[in-house]
């Protein structure tokens, strides 16, 4: 009931291959009547919805019992009986009705479903759902128990795609979703895990090996199942156990939600207003706050007479401009950030942070922009060494091994390097030629595509570097 159904919904997919098909085998009467009885086993338990491809063509012979009506003008008392509703149907492909189309639709007649097609809101005309070398059809249908039809939203013929010449379909429900008050329950705790340690797996690996668990294997499978729960509880059970006896197990805790302020930092119970508001001049605390609004010149507002809501918003940008300052003076003055230095222009979150989803290859990016890695030219600056001889011991070049010639000319890497520029320069605008290609473009860039890309090429670099590396 948490849809507002009143009956349960039955689902089933048919394929059912061409009349003279060479698949085809078995009798196509013979399919309908299996497919006939198992329709009428589950009409009798709740509604049901079939869709698949039938290769049954049906132009717009109907698929209910016309004059079914007639009882109400007739003398009979059968108050069970309900007749069947007049529902006209649209068709689009006019081919004469074939004897799987015949078969379908005395189904249809017996058992009180109706086909979707061409009589439902999105396919009001009864598109065609399949193109082949000598014209288009309609074999593809949905087909609902008759009470289900008013609840029915949208039947959708899709277009095609690359993957089939049939073209999808779809339909959609009309459901609401109810708020059923329940009791409060003690919920179960969170589940723990194992730490999977190189010892623990190899220890894992030689229990499962044991005797002990081939005879706990063994009796799984003698043993007969009622139901595929208690079939899982049993197999997980093993796992577990083995689990157990190799790998430490940690129980979980859960997360302590963090409580947000609710505290406006620039409003005028801060210690900002009480900068103005602040009359023991020898207080230290108010000398150490006097110097501050100094430093940010405000000295002028000292002891004056002056609106706290006109200066806060001004003293609030005063310290975020200084800050901003600072730090670019940081990175410039730095002997480390010399790379940064070069893509470096504002103090914004980059974007790289948050729309590259992996984690290995969105880390090697990160460590190149901030030249956290061990290139030579970074090991060198920690062992005081002169630039020349920060020289790349991969290719053996005899040039310095900065980010630049690691990116861009170390021959040791040219496998990577002609991919990468091959699928970067159909990315990048025009204007940028294979000679123009920087790094500085496609590791500060904003779009999603490039990030990816040069995330993927820097990280495989890396890797490879330190492979190379580890066979001298």
């Amino acid at each position: 009931m948490f849809f507002s159904i009143s009956r349960d919904i039955f689902v089933a997919v048919v394929y059912i291959s061409p009349e003279y098909s060479s698949h085809n085998n078995n009798d196509i009467e013979s399919i309908y009547s299996i497919l006939l009885g198992e329709v009428e086993k589950y009409n009798s338990l709740g509604d049901i919805i079939i869709q698949g491809d039938f290769n049954a063509y049906t132009n717009t012979q109907l698929d209910f019992i016309e004059f079914d009506n007639v009882t109400e003008h007739v003398n009979l008392d059968d108050s069970e009986y309900h007749p069947d509703r007049t529902l006209s149907r649209n068709n689009l492909d006019h081919k004469h009705t074939n004897n799987s189309g015949k078969l379908l639709l005395n189904m249809c007649n017996e058992t009180k479903i109706r086909i979707l097609n061409g009589r439902t809101t999105g396919d009001l005309n009864g598109q065609p759902t399949c193109i082949t070398y000598n014209g288009s059809s309609l074999v593809d249908y949905t087909l609902t128990s008759e009470e289900l039809i008013d609840s029915i939203g949208y039947f959708v013929v899709h277009d095609f795609t690359s993957l089939s010449n049939h073209r999808p379909i779809s339909c959609a429900m009309f459901a609401n979703f109810s708020s059923v008050p329940c009791d409060l329950h003690k919920l179960d705790s969170l589940p723990g895990k194992f730490l999977w340690t190189d010892e623990a797996i190899a220890s894992y690996t030689e229990n499962m090996q044991s005797q002990m668990f081939k005879d706990k294997f063994a009796n799984f499978i003698a043993k007969s199942f009622n139901d595929s729960d208690s079939i899982t509880e049993s197999f997980n059970s093993i796992l577990e156990d083995c689990a157990k006896q190799s790998a430490k197990f940690i129980n979980k805790k859960p997360i302590q939600k963090l409580r947000k302020s609710t505290r406006k930092p620039w409003s005028e119970h801060t210690l900002v207003s009480k900068i103005f508001l602040a009359t023991e001049k020898n207080n230290p605390w108010t000398k150490k706050l006097y110097s501050i609004l100094n430093n940010l010149g405000f000295s002028n507002l000292a002891g004056g007479n002056f609106s706290i809501k006109q200066y806060l918003p001004s003293i609030k940008q005063r310290v975020i401009d200084q800050c901003t300052q600072d730090q670019s003076s940081k990175i410039y003055n730095s002997s480390k950030q010399k790379f940064y230095q070069q893509f470096h222009n504002s103090n914004q979150r980059s974007s790289y942070v948050d729309v590259l989803s992996n984690k290995l290859e969105r880390s090697s990016l990160c460590k190149i922009r901030l030249s956290a890695h061990n290139l030579a030219i970074e090991k060198g600056r920690h062992l005081g060494l002169p630039t020349n001889e920060q020289v790349c011991n991969v290719c053996k070049s005899g040039e310095v091994e900065d980010e630049s010639h690691f990116l861009l000319n170390c021959e040791k890497f040219s496998n990577y390097r002609i991919n990468f520029k091959t699928i970067i320069l159909n990315i990048l605008p025009t204007s940028c030629s294979e000679s123009q290609l920087n790094m500085k473009c496609c590791i500060n860039s904003n779009s999603l595509k490039v990030l990816k890309v040069t995330s993927s090429y820097i990280h495989k670099c890396l890797v490879y570097r330190n492979e190379i590396l580890a066979s001298f």
